[in-house]
């Protein structure tokens, strides 16, 4: 009992560090980002948005799905850190020599030349991404989130740093390239000074066959995740102009930024805690619900509130350029958030060691995701995010299958999120109800400062009366000892 408590403290604590720092570090890119659309135009994040995409699916093939074998696992040996290293390293330096050679084709992809320069430079962040697969994997698998979030905190705060002097000084779209190359080599060197592990000069084909089942599985998933996640974006590219990526890229990057900022922070610590106590199986159901209810609480006030000010926010805060942003926010709602839940499931897949099934339910809904995609870049951006959304109609057994691992139906979770959507839905319209009364006789930038309090104000009397009991129990396990 006394180590179930432990653990229980470990990752209560663990979400509290990886929660603030998380979303802090993806608050700070994104208020960079935003701060980057008075310097920067929207072809510039257009251009640094297909070159990160590239980046994006690189990271998944070369991690292969092994950091999340180590982390699985109850035992690891030192052949078996030395092997994955290795491969990661092996992986990523012919992925970088693909990527520097083939940039020319790459371009070709998104018909602008200004993408091989670009490609170039980022081939450097496999590297750099490559030798931190190791470390983050170990402070991940010991729960040390405190290390972890610390590091990729500051090393994004010296990012943002580095791309906003760049901007001012008139770097253009190196500022974005800039920003994650700075960051990625200070974390591989924060990460090398705060962990044990050390790979050895040995490599074995055995040791890596023994994580073989999980990993492929995993990454086979991963692959087609990216397919989910960055489709619409590769279509965009290929099809329309740099400009047009930009905006959906900036509209999609901040209607999914509070799944991101909270709902992933508590998946990374989900995994590692539930893989150590999966065996209960009922200790994890009530762990799951009690979580899903807390991204309610937290993470769906953040969408449908922002949802209800996007055309406002995008002018006031961006100009009048990312106005169109507005419209693609509001079709991306549910997407924003569907994701906040579905973050948690591949946690419950890799803790049953279930990432067969993960893979093939995965195959399912990106083959329906790019058939939306297709049909929906007829339309424009406004087409690709409302067929995003529509996809949403044929999502049900993404959430029944893995929640089934440990006993959880659907209806449950449904149950868990009640409250929650009632809460959002009364203070979204009272936002709205508000903004139409304001507007006529107000700047846009006082009615959107006043719909935000109207929003936070009326979300937070109506936590407080209908679920301040959610709240304390939350509370009380993020804040014990």
């Amino acid at each position: 009992m006394s180590g179930d408590t432990a653990l229980q403290r470990d990752a209560a604590k663990s979400v509290r560090w990886t929660g603030i720092a998380h979303a802090a570090r993806q608050g700070l890119q994104l208020g960079t980002s935003l701060l980057l659309t008075r310097l920067l135009f929207a072809e510039d994040f257009g251009l640094a948005a297909f070159v990160m995409i590239v980046v994006a699916f690189v990271d998944l093939v070369q991690d292969f799905g092994l950091s999340s074998a180590l982390v699985q696992r109850r035992e690891v040996s030192q052949r078996l850190i030395s092997t994955v290293f290795w491969f990661n390293g092996g992986v990523g330096a012919v992925a970088g020599l693909a990527v520097w050679f083939g940039a020319s084709w790459i371009a070709a992809f998104a018909g602008d030349v200004r993408v091989v320069p670009l490609m170039g430079a980022a081939a450097l962040l496999f590297l750099l991404r490559g030798v931190a697969f190791l470390p983050r994997a170990e402070l991940t698998r010991r729960l040390d989130f405190e290390t972890l979030s610390m590091a990729e905190l500051t090393a994004a705060l010296l990012g943002a740093t580095v791309a906003i002097t760049a901007a001012f000084l008139g770097a253009g779209v190196w500022s974005l390239i800039l920003q994650p190359l700075v960051a990625s080599a200070l974390l591989a060197v924060w990460l090398w000074r705060s962990t044990a592990w050390r790979p050895g000069w040995e490599f074995s084909l055995a040791e890596l066959a023994s994580v073989r089942r999980f990993s492929a599985w995993l990454a086979a998933h991963n692959v087609l995740d990216f397919f989910h996640l960055y489709g619409a974006h590769l279509l965009i590219a290929h099809y329309f102009e740099e400009e047009r990526l930009g905006l959906y890229y900036l509209a999609f990057r901040v209607t999914t930024f509070p799944a991101g900022a909270v709902a992933d922070s508590i998946s990374r610590v989900l995994f590692p805690y539930l893989a150590r106590v999966i065996d209960d199986e009922e200790h994890a159901r009530k762990s799951y619900l009690s979580i899903v209810c807390a991204i309610g609480l937290c993470v769906f006030p953040a969408v449908v509130g922002f949802t209800a000010v996007a055309d406002l926010f995008f002018v006031v805060v961006s100009g009048d350029a990312w106005r169109d942003c507005g419209l693609v926010a509001i079709l991306l709602m549910p997407i924003g958030l569907s994701r906040s839940i579905s973050a948690t499931t591949g946690s419950l897949y890799q803790a049953k060691e279930r990432t067969d099934l993960m893979f093939r339910w995965g195959t399912y809904y990106v083959v329906i995701v790019l058939v939306a995609f297709a049909i929906g870049v007829h339309w424009d951006i406004f087409g690709v995010a409302a067929a995003y959304s529509a996809t949403l109609l044929f999502a049900y057994p993404l959430y029944k299958v893995p929640a089934g691992l440990i006993g959880v139906r659907v209806r449950d979770i449904a149950s868990a999120l009640v409250k929650p959507v009632a809460l959002c839905t009364v203070m979204a319209a009272t936002v709205v109800g508000m903004r139409a009364l304001v507007e006529p006789i107000v700047s846009p930038g006082v009615a959107l400062s006043l719909a935000i309090v109207t929003g936070v104000a009326v979300y937070a009397s109506l936590v407080t009366v209908f679920a301040g009991g959610e709240i304390r129990s939350v509370l009380a396990r993020l804040t014990s000892r």
